[in-house]
């Protein structure tokens, strides 16, 4: 099954335009990884977490091993993931 995840993460004090470059850096060849069709990154305007990261997957197990890749990198920010599917 189709899944779609959103990822918020807030950068630490002072931290904001470190994280933008390292998730523009790391985000930028997962649309090559197995079972990914997209990924997307936002910049939030006002209030809530600061940077969300919405990316769409052929199966929860492909996300799965990218998360696993990527875990060690943003570990250090405050991190909340939702795993969905779109309901139409």
């Amino acid at each position: 099954m189709a899944v779609d995840v959103f990822v918020g993460l807030e950068p630490r004090t002072g931290k904001r335009v470190g994280l933008r470059e390292e998730l523009m850096r790391i985000l930028e060849p997962s649309p090559a990884e197995a079972g990914c069709v997209g990924t997307h990154l936002y910049e939030c305007l006002r209030g809530g977490k600061d940077f969300i990261i919405h990316s769409q997957w052929m199966e929860a197990a492909a996300f799965d091993a990218h998360a696993e890749a990527l875990l060690g990198e943003l570990i250090t920010h405050p991190v909340r993931a939702m795993r969905c599917r779109r309901l139409d």
